[in-house]
């Protein structure tokens, strides 16, 4: 029948669209299945990605702290040569403070022995023209000597022995100093101190400065004072002057009102 035909027509078009659909159908399933694969895969490559950035600041900042670090030690080992090489130094005028001495101390020595040595070949020069100028006994020119080098040699003894006190005393004041002076370079916060005591010579000039400023401007107060008061005493004068010539003008006036009015008793015109 009719109804049959249009029943079995309807039928045989549904099962050709399965069979179009069903190729899609297997076609998107593999598909759906693939989306949340790539989307793992993604997240992983993320998360790679994520860790290798922390990786590489991790090293970055291990290595800013490795360069800081070198950077401490490189300047700690400069201030340390700066400070050895002050104390070297130091050291090294010590030395030479004490070589100086020494040799000053050797010279008063030689020149006391050549001054000594000087007086005696004077007093022999002067022995030996005696005896050639004056017909005198050896054993009275023997005690003549005697007693002239005897008088002469406690005294110059005397100043050698105070001469070798004083360089010894000198000595010893030497070696606290330089002593004094290693304890003081090795305090801590000597570089602070240094640089502070290098400050002092720019603050002494601006107190220099200052006072200087200061001196200027009491000179110019002096100055306005003395002129204040000049002005004021100018201004005193001043008003004095107008005071008596007001005065004197009132008086005039007042004079000149009594020669106007007449007189008492006198017949009014």
């Amino acid at each position: 029948t009719m109804g049959d035909e249009k029943k079995d027509a309807v039928e045989i078009e549904e099962v050709k669209e399965k069979e179009e659909t069903a190729p899609q159908k297997e076609e998107a399933k593999p598909a759906a299945a693939a989306e949340p694969a790539a989307a793992a895969a993604a997240t992983d490559a993320k998360k790679e990605d994520t860790e290798q950035q922390k990786q590489e600041a991790a090293k970055k900042k291990e290595e800013e702290l490795a360069a800081a670090a070198k950077k401490k030690e490189e300047e700690a080992k400069k201030r340390e040569e700066e400070k050895a090489a002050a104390l070297k130094k130091k050291e090294e005028e010590k030395a030479e403070a004490a070589r100086k001495a020494e040799e000053a101390r050797q010279e008063a020595i030689r020149k006391a022995e050549e001054e000594r040595a000087r007086e005696l070949a004077e007093l022999q020069s002067l022995r030996e023209d005696v005896a050639g100028s004056y017909s005198v006994e050896g054993e009275a020119l023997a005690k003549l000597s005697s007693g002239v080098v005897g008088i002469a040699e406690p005294v110059m003894a005397h100043c050698a022995e105070r001469l070798e006190t004083l360089q010894a005393a000198q000595m010893r004041l030497i070696e606290l100093l330089a002593k004094e002076d290693r304890k003081v370079m090795t305090l801590p916060h000597m570089a602070e101190v240094a640089q502070a005591l290098a400050h002092v010579p720019v603050y002494s000039q601006k107190l220099y400065d200052m006072r200087k400023d200061m001196d200027a401007l009491t000179n110019r107060v002096k100055g306005m004072r003395k002129r204040a008061a000049k002005l004021y005493t100018k201004k005193q004068q001043e008003d004095n002057t107008a005071a008596q010539r007001r005065q004197k003008e009132h008086l005039a006036q007042q004079a000149a009102i009594g020669e106007e009015q007449p007189p008492a008793g006198a017949p009014q015109l």
